[in-house]
């Protein structure tokens, strides 16, 4: 964010080379040769752990018919083709299918950080709620991005889209994810008083 705030329009390169561009502006040949250094590190170590759990997670679904070094080697095979495509390409198409994973891990996130007894039977159907509309506004979200990057006419479903609060910044989860939460966890405590009233 930071990145992009302070450079956004000034210098007119892709994604990857964005970065390098704004580190030899600040620090000089040296310093885009250090930064080169620890980008190719960290891509490593991220690319030897996907590489190694996706075979480990493989080579249990194939049972050990398939040997864990073989899958590893495919993986790494397929990767190197992909990765011919570029960041940005790979981005494009990969970018709907993240956003539609987003929402999901920052309602379940913020479900443990925020709730007190999140263990608790109805803050649990709560977030259960909240969690399947994520999913659902992701799912959304996910046509509306394939169709606008493969220019799919789909009318209905974008005067639906459209429709979603908050959906012109990809945000229509936000709102629907907290009624959901909130309706449901109302339910639960209306619920239990009910229930207690009852039984007084």
């Amino acid at each position: 964010m930071i990145a992009g705030a302070n450079t956004g329009g000034t210098i007119r390169l892709n994604l990857s080379a964005l970065y390098v561009q704004m580190v030899v502006n600040l620090w000089g040949s040296a310093g885009g040769l250090v930064f080169l250094a620890a980008l190719a590190t960290a891509s490593l170590t991220a690319t030897m752990g996907v590489a190694s759990s996706t075979a480990s997670l493989w080579e249990e679904i194939f049972n050990g018919r398939l040997s864990y070094g073989k899958i590893c080697a495919l993986t790494c095979v397929l990767a190197c083709m992909v990765s011919s495509a570029g960041l940005d390409p790979i981005i494009s198409v990969i970018g709907p299918v993240l956003d539609a994973c987003y929402p999901v891990s920052i309602v379940l996130s913020l479900y443990y950080c925020l709730c007190g007894n999140c263990l608790k039977p109805g803050n649990l159907r709560a977030a259960r709620a909240s969690l399947i509309a994520a999913a659902l506004t992701g799912g959304v979200g996910l046509i509306h991005g394939y169709a606008m990057l493969f220019n799919l006419r789909l009318p209905g479903f974008e005067r639906f889209y459209a429709a979603l609060p908050l959906s012109s910044v990809s945000l229509a989860w936000v709102p629907l994810s907290a009624a959901a939460y909130a309706a449901t966890w109302l339910w639960a405590w209306r619920s239990r008083r009910v229930a207690a009233a009852e039984n007084a």
